[in-house]
């Protein structure tokens, strides 16, 4: 960047002073242990030198792999260490950024802890997640365009621009929707007065940054099958399948369906008040107005970059979901905010440097009182919900299946984290190793079936070279082994075809051929005893926490099995025993039965009829893992 008042020594030490304080904060509230979502894949290929789903993320499995071997407490803290690095040193950006941009010390301050400080960055800077690297991507991209508008030109700020962009081609494809600020640091960078030759050498360092990017997804050709690899990248037509998403469609988002496209684009703009502390988000429009009125030389066209960077990956991104606003896909969704939330975090600390000239004040030091009390309430308000480190939810869970199953018992699973869980729990932890975890949804990948075979030799999964149905998977393997399934996918198992299933341990289980139906009171006797070695760490959530929670889902399982078993006694007139297994499945999972709160996901339905072993009905709560 140029340099410019105050001095680069101080600006340099306040930039890091501000680093140190928020990586001790997000390291003090991060998780332990393996979270919902896509998080159990992350640390799993980081602890195994594998891959994980498209694109890959080149950048972050790579840096991942070698936070993996720190000596820091266990393997998930050390990964999710690396979140906690990138987010910190995007405030740092942040800050450097503004402090040359306002020469105001406390406006650098406000524009950078107002991130910091924010629920949804907090949150998912305290697991393992790629897309706070995204957020760091934004904040360099943003100081390379702004280091070309202020003066830096010729070939090595051409480089630096590409180089800022390669930080996210190597990482996370929404870099593509920061091209408004790109194309201007390229511009910008271009010599004065214009020189073709000098221009033809700016440009060319500026691809040549650029291109940099895709040289890290040449390292999937070295990756071997030995950890949890999605896919096959031994060839480079496979490299190219994996970086262009090719499994999910290359330029498709998965859509829910459940609501128009504007919903999703209105919800984040209400949002951005309470992300940004109540008054704290007002900065924001006062900051482009004010700067836009001083008619500086070049603000304009940065601010123009800025604030279409905004739209195209927030509003405009965000339009393209189509999932509910509530629960589980919530959470999934609201990641996708940390990179635009970068772009509001830069105009915030515009914002102040404005609010602080202001002639109203009749203490020049009482708007940076105001400021900083603004602050310290975001650090109370956020600081005892943002992070995960009471979340034990997902790894109870995978203990407590595992601990209870039978021997070599099939576990048909859905969604991320029990799909991604499971591979945690055996290539991580090597535990129970003779269990086959088995994702429906992915069985139509080749790659899987063969990963799955290579360890289980004896399951039957396909035939003549395609992959069998769920009913398929069931009906060719269930004389082999005991099969369990999650209570999740009893709509499939409605359409017939299946054999009946009884509620055992935290799924449910398939009554093998010959095998008789046990009766509610043997189900009761059975369950009560895996219940005895259940381990729950992990304290309950409240519905409101759904919405920003990954675990909600996980904790449902519980209530569904036991809601199974009510049913049971229910259909026999044991409405005593019923409510009472009711009553502890509430406990677990209040949403599913209170009608008051809008449930995580709608997974419960009626209670069944008919026969004791019917389960609840339910919808799988996501798409195909890692669709995001």
């Amino acid at each position: 960047m140029a340099d410019g008042a105050p001095s680069t020594q101080t600006g340099t030490r306040t930039s890091w002073a501000v680093f140190a304080a928020f990586l001790a904060l997000y390291l003090l509230t991060a998780t332990r242990t393996v979270q919902g979502g896509d998080t159990a894949e992350f640390v799993t290929v980081a602890a195994t030198g594998g891959l994980a789903h498209p694109p890959g993320y080149p950048l972050f499995g790579a840096l991942a792999r070698l936070f993996a071997q720190l000596p820091i407490g266990p393997v998930a803290f050390r990964v999710t260490a690396l979140t906690a690095v990138t987010a910190a040193a995007t405030l740092g950006v942040v800050h450097r950024l503004l402090l040359r941009w306002t020469a105001d010390r406390m406006a650098a301050l406000v524009g950078a802890a107002a991130l910091g400080t924010s629920f949804l960055f907090w949150h998912w800077s305290t697991v393992a997640e790629v897309l706070p690297l995204g957020a760091l991507t934004t904040a360099l991209v943003v100081a390379a365009a702004f280091g070309s508008v202020s003066g830096a030109r010729g070939p090595k700020q051409g480089l630096l621009v590409g180089l800022a962009a390669a930080t996210g081609i190597a990482n996370h494809h929404t870099v593509v929707l920061l091209l408004p600020l790109c194309l201007l640091g390229w511009i910008a960078a271009l010599p004065r007065p214009l020189d073709p030759r000098s221009a033809i050498r700016t440009t060319a360092a500026t691809t040549a940054g650029v291109l940099a990017g895709f040289v890290p997804y040449l390292w999937f050709l070295t990756i071997d099958s030995g950890g949890w690899v999605w896919g096959d990248t031994t060839t480079l037509s496979g490299v190219v399948h994996h970086f262009l998403r090719a499994d999910y469609g290359s330029f498709s988002i998965p859509q829910g369906g459940a609501t128009p496209w504007w919903t999703w684009p209105v919800q984040y703009t209400r949002e951005l008040a309470s992300e940004f502390g109540g008054a704290l988000w007002l900065l924001a429009p006062i900051g482009l107005v004010a700067r836009l009125r001083a008619n500086k030389p070049g603000d304009r066209w940065l601010l123009g970059a800025l604030v279409g960077s905004w739209f195209l990956c927030g509003p405009l991104l965000l339009s393209q979901f189509t999932y509910p606003t509530t629960g589980f896909h919530h959470a999934v969704v609201e990641r996708f905010a940390l990179q635009p939330n970068v772009l509001v975090a830069v105009c915030v600390g515009l914002g102040a440097a404005e609010v602080r000239r202001w002639s109203l004040w009749s203490r020049p030091w009482l708007p940076g009182l105001l400021l900083g009390l603004n602050l310290a309430g975001l650090v109370l308000l956020n600081g005892t919900r943002a992070g995960w480190s009471s979340h034990t939810v997902l790894q109870d869970f995978l203990d407590n299946t595992l601990r209870t199953v039978e021997q070599s018992a099939i576990l048909i699973t859905s969604g991320d984290a029990q799909t991604f869980g499971f591979v945690y729990a055996q290539e991580v932890n090597g535990t129970r190793l003779d269990v086959a975890p088995i994702s429906h949804v992915m069985l139509h990948h080749r790659w899987y079936r063969e990963r799955l075979l290579a360890r289980h030799p004896d399951l039957v999964l396909e035939q003549d070279g395609r992959a069998l149905s769920l009913r398929g998977v069931v009906a060719a393997n269930i004389e082999r082994r005991p099969i369990y399934i999650t209570p999740r996918l009893f709509p499939q198992l409605q359409e017939g075809g299946f054999p009946p299933t009884w509620p055992a341990t935290t799924m449910l289980r398939f009554v093998a051929p010959g095998e008789p139906l046990p009766p509610p009171a043997v189900v009761h006797e059975r369950l009560a005893s895996a219940m005895e070695q259940w381990q729950i760490n992990s304290r309950i959530l409240h519905v409101s926490e759904c919405d920003h929670s990954l675990e909600c889902t996980t904790w449902d399982q519980y209530a569904l099995v036991l809601d199974t078993l009510a049913s049971g006694w229910a259909v026999l007139g044991a409405q005593e025993q019923a409510d009472a297994l009711l009553d502890l499945a509430k406990q677990y999972s209040p949403w599913l039965f209170d009608a008051s709160t809008e449930p995580s996901t709608d997974v419960r339905g009626d209670r069944p009829t008919g026969t004791p072993t019917e389960a609840p009905t339910g919808a799988e709560p996501g798409t195909e893992p890692g669709a995001d």
